[in-house]
């Protein structure tokens, strides 16, 4: 997602309330003959770093080249963006995103110079694009917005579509307004994704305002990466007693929350049903049931800050059940919808924080909104999945990771990574190590590593 402030035109009588932003300067166009030189240099960064944990070798994704007309036109818009002193940023195109991006902020910057409407105390514009070819604008206020902004968005909206890219794919943008306490939807508040992994299409919903992936190419080979280190034995058929009664039970089951929207779900499966079957191994034969697969996926997952459930839909194949949380409700109702739309039944979704979560766990207590989880000593629970935010994990949590015989653990700030593994490096050793370059052409580097029990 990329971010501008809002133009300034030249005669406004409400300038939008950033005075400071006046000195004009030039930002220096990418070079992508750097790329792999500036990739290189993070990778060798990452590997000093956690040299000390002797690491096998680190696997490494690179993001693909930005999608952009060789030379496109001319782009002035401000970039909100930390300076030692706040100045105004005049851009020639969004270097960072592909085509579609600096195509719509071409067309929003046009329109909001030809209408007052829709610059009037604009401070900042949101823009979301998917590979799936959907895309969102948010245009945010310093006002409250009426009848007369719904109808200059609605002509926004119009432009919008007519972009070569949206045009050529026959999708028209979402465009939505926000100021404080206010938010105006003219279609919809969120995009849905469409991710290949592991031979298989996903659909995922996207929700404005809310955390989802910036790269879904690379958040495609994320997911692949975290799939096959995840990845229980092949099952093997052996003549058994059958044992009833034990399992984690179908359907989507959740602490609380309203359903999702049928609709929605029938519209999002209908995407995902299109796509190719799995394979399912050891189906079909059998004498009776005297056979049943006694390997496969036979422990549970537990997964904490799992937001929109972009880890939880396709690991669920993996494991005989899921046990997730996720503490924005924006998050959690995205969880739902994703899991309903991909046909994933064994997943249990809480809606708390993993401090909670971790403390419950291990006092072995109840909560409200772990009604329906089942009494603990029945979870399978050996592997945990922790993708939490740049601050990384709180002490309680990283004690938590001592008791799982898998970590698998996404992280966007390898500083942070880096002192959780400290702390658990005695019970714990690197098996996998991978390196994702979620931000091109930055300093940052997104980093996934699989430990396993010493």
């Amino acid at each position: 997602m990329a971010a501008i402030e809002a133009p300034v035109v030249e005669g406004d009588t409400e300038p939008s309330p950033s005075p400071s932003f006046v000195a004009p300067l030039t930002v220096t166009n990418i070079d992508e003959s750097q790329y792999g030189s500036q990739l290189q240099a993070k990778v060798f960064k990452l590997k000093e770093l956690f040299r000390e944990f002797d690491p096998p070798d680190l696997e490494v994704f690179e993001s693909p080249p930005r999608r952009a007309p060789p030379q496109p036109p001319p782009l002035k818009t401000a970039l909100k963006a930390p300076l030692p002193q706040p100045a105004l940023r005049h851009l020639q195109q969004w270097q960072r995103r592909h085509v579609e991006v600096n195509e719509l902020m071409e067309a929003v910057r046009q329109e909001c110079i030809q209408c007052p409407e829709l610059r009037n105390r604009l401070f900042q514009v949101n823009f979301h694009t998917t590979l799936a070819g959907d895309a969102m604008v948010t245009l945010l206020y310093h006002r409250k917005l009426g009848a007369e902004w719904t109808a200059a968005a609605e002509r926004l909206r119009d432009v919008l579509a007519a972009t070569p890219t949206a045009a050529a794919a026959g999708r028209r943008p979402h465009v939505i307004g926000r100021s404080r306490k206010q938010k105006v939807d003219l279609d919809a508040s969120f995009v849905l994704e469409r991710l290949r992994v592991g031979g298989r299409e996903y659909v995922q919903k996207q929700v404005e305002g809310a955390f989802s992936q910036p790269n879904g190419t690379v958040c495609q080979h994320m997911l692949g990466w975290a799939l096959d280190v995840t990845r229980p034995p092949p099952p093997r058929r052996v003549r058994a007693r059958r044992e009833g009664g034990e399992g984690g039970g179908g359907g989507v089951s959740s602490s609380s929350g309203n359903g999702v929207a049928a609709k929605e779900v029938e519209e999002a499966a209908a995407v995902v049903a299109t796509a190719e079957a799995v394979e399912t191994p050891g189906e079909g034969g059998g004498d009776g049931g005297e056979e049943e697969d006694v390997d496969g996926p036979q422990d549970d997952l537990l997964e904490l800050y799992c937001g929109n459930g972009n880890f939880t839909v396709p690991l669920a194949q993996n494991f005989r059940r899921v046990v997730a949380t996720e503490v924005a409700k924006s998050s959690v109702e995205a969880a739902r919808f994703n899991l309903e739309a991909n046909g994933v039944s064994n997943v249990f979704l809480a809606r708390m924080a993993s401090e909670e979560f971790a403390e419950t766990m291990r006092s072995r207590g109840s909560r409200r909104r772990l009604e329906g989880l089942g009494p603990w000593e029945e979870l399978r629970l050996r592997t945990i999945l922790v993708d939490p935010p740049r601050a990384g994990l709180d002490g309680f949590t990283v004690e938590l990771l001592k008791e799982f015989d898998r970590i698998v653990y996404i992280s966007c700030n390898p500083e942070t990574l880096h002192a959780n593994l400290r702390a658990i490096a005695t019970t714990h050793k690197i098996a996998r190590f991978a390196a994702f370059d979620q931000f091109p052409y930055t300093h940052h580097l997104e980093c996934g590593v699989y430990l396993t029990r010493r």
